[in-house]
């Protein structure tokens, strides 16, 4: 809904021509790909077209009669606004699904995670690493680790943090033991 709403009085305010105010349903996608650096995907709201994701926020944009999307709240209308809007359709929608108005629910699909990369295995890049995938000869022999070089290991218990400093007159950085600068 917000993110709509940016768009379009962006688009307006980045243009600058009182002859073109808004785009065509068509070029949607590319303009919000453009601000957002982000892909539109409509099968994420379960809509077929982009007129009806806007028929879920009508109060916040719609297509007016030349094709063109329009933008329904002020240029300083505040986000808080925006969070009213969205709070007051879903009061709304539930209000209808509790009453028994099935056609009120709405089931969007959640985007699917992407795909994790395959991991090289060692050797198969740039700079060899330290074995190989089939388990040859090794200059770091027994490491199942490809080319990490040896695994981490925490240290010992036995280690003892730095010691507290008690003063700056024994001993220290520069030594000496003046307790503080020589003029």
């Amino acid at each position: 809904r917000y993110e709509m709403h940016l768009l379009l009085l962006s688009f307006k305010k980045d243009l600058n021509d009182p002859d073109r105010t808004s785009f065509g349903e068509k070029h949607f996608g590319y303009y919000y790909n453009k601000y957002f650096k982000k892909s539109w995907n409509l099968q994420q709201f379960n809509v077929k077209k982009l007129e009806d994701v806007l028929d879920f926020i009508k109060d916040t944009a719609t297509i007016a009669g030349d094709g063109l999307l329009k933008a329904e709240q002020g240029e300083e209308t505040a986000v808080e606004t925006f969070v009213k809007l969205t709070e007051d359709h879903r009061r709304e929608r539930e209000r209808r699904v509790d009453a028994g108005d099935e056609t009120a629910s709405i089931k969007f699909n959640r985007p699917a995670p992407p795909a994790p990369k395959p991991a090289e295995k060692g050797g198969s890049g740039k700079g060899g690493g330290y074995g190989n995938a089939k388990g040859g000869s090794s200059s770091y022999s027994g490491s199942s680790h490809g080319a990490q070089k040896r695994p981490y290991s925490p240290a010992p218990a036995s280690y003892s943090n730095k010691q507290p400093r008690t003063g700056y007159s024994s001993g220290g950085y520069g030594g000496g033991g003046y307790g503080g600068y020589r003029r």
